[in-house]
């Protein structure tokens, strides 16, 4: 006779209390929770909480945009949308960075470009129409260098371009006065019959600079921009008086330096920032350093 033994399995069933079982947890402060928040699904350095494309690591970061239909660089308030993009930080054609635009259907409308007397339009955006103070001319003080561009190796007295901002609250006079690089007995450009209007920027250079909205053309075709070691100087008419002056080690090609004009007149702080020429601001405010 076979005896088949059967082998039953015996289950015991312990129940634990609400704090046992939190006991059995080990005590850390990498929770489970912290440890998926923390995951970089896509291997692009950035933690998937923060990541606009967890999938892609070619994008990760959120920025704003706003509808810049006649592409002045400006767009319209109140038309924030969200953009996952990656290093390259450019938005899709017909957006901006920076809102302010009270007119999207004309390129010469838009935040701090010169207000035109007599024309009845609010030329910069600030809700006043023909608002400039009449009063003396401004100082020559207060002309400030803000940005310049220095073109491509061979080419740079056609493509370069240098902007200049009135910061006072009136008009200046600016004929007469110089600009130069710095090397001795060279007047680069006398500037002739000029006004400039108050917290507005001139841009001078070749008809066709590069990314750039001429507003003075220069006389002198020879070029002011130096490659490395460079020097840019407004002066008075009398040639000796330095209105301002920068200095730079090198003008790095496919780039433009901005003085931070926000940083300047809130700190007295000269700031200059390096752009890419994509994201030039010719004849308009130029971003923050911070930006």
């Amino acid at each position: 006779m076979k005896i088949l033994a059967l082998l039953i399995p015996i289950f015991l069933f312990v129940s634990c209390s609400d704090e046992e079982i939190q006991q059995a947890v080990p005590a850390s402060e990498s929770n489970q929770e912290t440890v998926l928040e923390d995951l970089d699904f896509d291997n692009d350095g950035v933690i998937d909480s923060e990541d606009c494309a967890v999938n892609d690591n070619t994008l990760w970061q959120t920025v704003i945009g706003y509808e810049d239909k006649d592409n002045d660089t400006y767009g319209v308030n109140d038309s924030a949308t969200q953009f996952c993009l990656g290093e390259s930080l450019n938005l899709p054609e017909g957006f901006s960075n920076r809102e302010g635009d009270c007119n999207d259907d004309n390129f010469t409308i838009k935040p701090f470009v010169a207000e035109i007397l007599g024309d009845e339009i609010d030329n910069n955006c600030d809700d006043g129409i023909d608002n400039y103070p009449i009063g003396p001319l401004g100082s020559q003080d207060s002309l400030i260098i803000s940005e310049f561009y220095d073109g491509p190796v061979g080419q740079n007295n056609l493509d370069e371009w240098i902007e200049i901002y009135n910061s006072s609250n009136y008009t200046v006079d600016m004929t007469n006065i110089y600009i130069d690089n710095g090397s001795q007995g060279a007047k680069h450009e006398i500037f002739e019959n000029v006004l400039l209007p108050p917290k507005s920027f001139l841009v001078i250079g070749q008809e066709n600079a590069f990314q750039a909205q001429v507003k003075y053309r220069r006389h002198n075709r020879s070029s002011i921009l130096k490659k490395t070691l460079g020097e840019l100087t407004l002066r008075a008419s009398d040639y000796t008086t330095v209105l301002f002056e920068i200095r730079y080690n090198e003008a790095e090609e496919g780039f433009s330096y901005q003085l931070d004009l926000d940083s300047l007149m809130e700190f007295q702080k000269l700031a200059w920032c390096k752009v890419h020429i994509l994201r030039a601001t010719a004849g308009a405010k130029n971003y923050s350093c911070d930006e």
